[in-house]
C-alpha cells in the first residue's frame, strides 16, 4: 500500500521522497523533477487537458480518457529522463476529504488512534464506503491533541496508480494539494489559505503552524458563461468571510493574513483586488512565498508540488 497524506512532518523527516511529482486537476496536469539536493527544479511542465479527461470525484474513478492523458503525459515525461521510477502524486482536492479534530486524549497505539479517528470521521460522514484509507498528523497542545486526518478511497488511488504503472512509474506517495501549500507559509503566524480551482475551492485555517480547520466546496455554476466568474468569486468571498468570523469567534484569536492560490491556467488579477476591497485582512498570493526562478504563472500552478517536495529539503 502506498503512503497517503504527504503533510505528515514525521514522514517527511524519516522517509526519502521521490524526485518527481505530478499534480492532476480537471483542467491540467503539471509536474516537477527536482535536483539531487532537492533544492532546485530541474524540469517542469504544465499541460492543459480537454474537458472530461479527468473528472475529480471522491466516490468514482477519476480518469475518463486514458488515451488522451497517456499521450500528453508521455510527451512531457521525455524531458525528465527519470532514472528512479518512483514518483509522488497530488490528487484533485475533490478526490479526497480532510478533517481537523480536537481530542482530550488518544491511545498510544497507532492502530487504536486510527480506529478512534475513523469513528469520528464516520460520525460526520456515516455513508462513507468501506474501502477508504486514512492517515493523520497529531500535535499535543497543553491538554488538547489536535489531529488532521485525510481520507481517500482505495479505488480512486488504484485508478491513478494503475495509470502511472502503465507508463513505467511507481506511485510511492499520494498528497493533498492544499496541505502541501501550507508548507510554504510562515508557521508562526495565524493564516488562512484559499486554494481555488476551476471545479472547487478549499480553505485552510492555521494558527501558529497548526491546521485547525479545513473546508472544501465544489463550485456549482448555473449562470450564463459571462456571469460564471462573478458567481464563482462571490461564492468564494462569502465563504471566506463566514469562515474568518467563525474561527475568530471560536479561537478568540485574529488572523494575520489571507493567502490566495488561484489554480487557473488564465491569470485573473481581479480576484486579489476584490478580496482586498471586501476583507480587512492583508491579501497575499502564494507565488510571493516562492523564491525559485520561475514565472509568476509557473509559481502559481506548480506551488502545490513545490510545497510537497522542495519544502522538505529546505528544512533539513
Amino acid at each position: 500500500m502506498i503512503p497517503f497524506f504527504i503533510k505528515l512532518k514525521q514522514y517527511f523527516l524519516e522517509q526519502p521522497l521521490p524526485h518527481a511529482s505530478f499534480y492532476i486537476s480537471s483542467r491540467y496536469i503539471s509536474g516537477i523533477q527536482i535536483s539531487e539536493t532537492g533544492r532546485e527544479i530541474k524540469q517542469h511542465f504544465i499541460c492543459p487537458l480537454e474537458d472530461n479527461v479527468i473528472q475529480p470525484s471522491f466516490h468514482n474513478e477519476n480518469i475518463r480518457n486514458r488515451e488522451i492523458l497517456e499521450k500528453k503525459i508521455s510527451r512531457e515525461l521525455e524531458k525528465f529522463h527519470l532514472l528512479d521510477k518512483k514518483i509522488a502524486v497530488l490528487l484533485p482536492e475533490l478526490s479526497q476529504k480532510v478533517h481537523a479534530f480536537s481530542f482530550k486524549e488518544l491511545p498510544r497505539s497507532k492502530m487504536e488512534k486510527e480506529k478512534i479517528i475513523l469513528f469520528r470521521i464516520r460520525k460526520q460522514q456515516p455513508l462513507l464506503p468501506e474501502d477508504i484509507r486514512v492517515s493523520f498528523d497529531e500535535l499535543s497542545l497543553n491538554s488538547t491533541k489536535r489531529v488532521v486526518a485525510g481520507i481517500v478511497r482505495s479505488a480512486v488511488v488504484q485508478d491513478y496508480e494503475d495509470f502511472f504503472n502503465s507508463l513505467g512509474l511507481k506511485v510511492r506517495v499520494v498528497g493533498i494539494p492544499s496541505l502541501c501549500l501550507c508548507n510554504l507559509l510562515d508557521k508562526n503566524k495565524n493564516l488562512m489559505l484559499v486554494n481555488i480551482n476551476d471545479d472547487s475551492f478549499s480553505l485552510v485555517a492555521a494558527m501558529q503552524g497548526e491546521i485547525i480547520l479545513y473546508r472544501q466546496k465544489p463550485i456549482a455554476l448555473t449562470a450564463r458563461p459571462q456571469e460564471m466568474l462573478e458567481q464563482k468569486m462571490e461564492n468564494i468571498i462569502q465563504e471566506i468571510e463566514n469562515t474568518i468570523h467563525f474561527m475568530e469567534d471560536k479561537e478568540k484569536k485574529q488572523f494575520d493574513s489571507l493567502w490566495i492560490r488561484p489554480g487557473f491556467l488564465e491569470s485573473n488579477e481581479e480576484i486579489y483586488s476584490r478580496l482586498g476591497a471586501r476583507l480587512e485582512l492583508p491579501v497575499q498570493t502564494i507565488d510571493a512565498s516562492i523564491g525559485l526562478k520561475l514565472s509568476q504563472k509557473e509559481k502559481r500552478i506548480l506551488s502545490p508540488l513545490i510545497g510537497q517536495l522542495i519544502w522538505r529539503n529546505k528544512t533539513d
